[in-house]
């Protein structure tokens, strides 16, 4: 499974990357900092020439130069990327958030939790989440 994280907190990067590691399923993960970013690694410009399609998008709602918010818009009015399931993990997340981000195609969102040990889990939960809707025997 290849997740392609846009998050800009080095904290929660390190957190994920870390939970993923300890996944017990095979992960690999590519970190962008910033919507920009991201867009580009999908798009395969500049340094991102070689990037692979990831099979999931994780993604934080509020980073700098083009947030979450700009990035579902762009995904969603791109045939050619409105079908990579993004999950959102985004500090503050209000129903009303919820239904905003389901109007523009994020398969989940979840509020990122504060324990360390929760924090974890919900990683792992999101892999599990994904394998068992690509994998039927896992099922």
């Amino acid at each position: 499974m290849n997740i392609l994280l846009g998050e800009d907190n080095r904290g929660d990067v390190y957190l994920v990357r870390d939970a993923l590691r300890k996944s017990p399923l095979p992960v690999e993960v590519e970190c962008v900092t910033d919507g920009e970013q991201l867009l580009a690694y999908l798009r395969r410009e500049g340094a991102y020439v070689d990037a692979s399609t990831p099979d999931l998008i994780i993604l934080d709602l509020y980073m700098p130069r083009k947030d979450g918010w700009a990035v579902m818009e762009e995904l969603s009015a791109t045939p050619a990327l409105r079908d990579i399931p993004v999950v959102v993990f985004t500090g503050t997340l209000t129903p009303t958030v919820e239904q905003q981000l389901a109007a523009l195609g994020v398969v989940r969102a979840l509020q990122k939790p504060l324990d360390l040990d929760r924090y974890i889990e919900t990683i792992n939960e999101i892999v599990a989440w994904w394998h068992s809707r690509h994998n039927p025997e896992a099922r």
